[in-house]
């Protein structure tokens, strides 16, 4: 086990991703007219991707066409006041393949209109890193099926391992 200098246990990619896999909105921050910006976004897991939706047009449409971006998602533990946090630098992507965008659309990837986005972007996860305080336990169990967990389903359509985190 890794701890940080601030006492936080380093997360291994695969607790990152179950973590990402456990929420449903995030952090993206892109770069438009040369400045930073921060918004808020619903997202899902399509194995180890970030999928999030946008509408054609927007600036969230024009700053996601094969850029680097930053994705930040954090959540407390059960019935405690520690906490986790996931950060990921990766390539953001619109989705044009017919037969991934077929497969997205079965996601139902979330959002927050009532009409349906027009364009999917995925955002790899090759640079990922996360802290957990280390009063917290993580385990996985495939099996478990708490209301408040989140599904998700890697490219084949298997579902992935559940998350829980015990203090």
């Amino acid at each position: 086990m890794q701890i940080d200098g601030a006492g936080s246990r380093v997360l291994t990619r695969d607790e990152c991703l179950a973590f990402l896999a456990s929420a449903d909105v995030g952090r993206i921050a892109i770069s438009t007219r040369a400045l930073p910006l921060i918004l808020p976004v619903r997202f899902v897991m399509a194995g180890d991707k970030i999928v999030i939706s946008t509408w054609i047009g927007t600036t969230l449409d024009a700053s996601t066409h094969h850029t680097v971006v930053a994705f930040e998602v954090d959540g407390p533990s059960s019935h405690s006041s520690v906490g986790w946090s996931v950060h990921v630098n990766g390539i953001a992507r619109h989705v044009t393949d017919p037969v991934e965008l077929d497969r997205l659309a079965a996601l139902s990837v979330p959002s927050w209109s009532l009409t349906s986005p027009t364009r999917f972007v995925t955002i790899t996860t090759d640079q990922l890193s996360g802290l957990l305080s280390d009063d917290c336990d993580v385990s996985f169990d495939p099996f478990h099926n708490a209301e408040s967990q989140r599904r998700t389903f890697d490219p084949g359509g298997r579902r992935t391992s559940g998350l829980i985190v015990k203090r």
